[in-house]
């Protein structure tokens, strides 16, 4: 996976936890919106280049340089 787009993933309420892998290299404007007390585990160290920093809204918790 190298790309995630814009609201990809927006008000899937189901979301408990999901892993980001290094290779996604393009992630859109709140793509994770809207998932209430969901946890995003990102393998790069911090927003990679190619990500709007909106890809989450509040209630979102997100953890960087994570490992499978």
């Amino acid at each position: 996976i190298n790309y995630i787009g814009n609201y990809a993933f927006s008000n899937c309420e189901s979301i408990e936890s999901i892993f980001i892998p290094i290779t996604v290299d393009y992630m859109g404007q709140f793509a994770f919106s809207s998932l209430k007390g969901a946890i995003l585990y990102c393998e790069a160290p911090s927003y990679p280049k190619g990500w709007y920093s909106n890809f989450y809204t509040t209630g979102v918790k997100v953890y960087w340089n994570c490992e499978r």
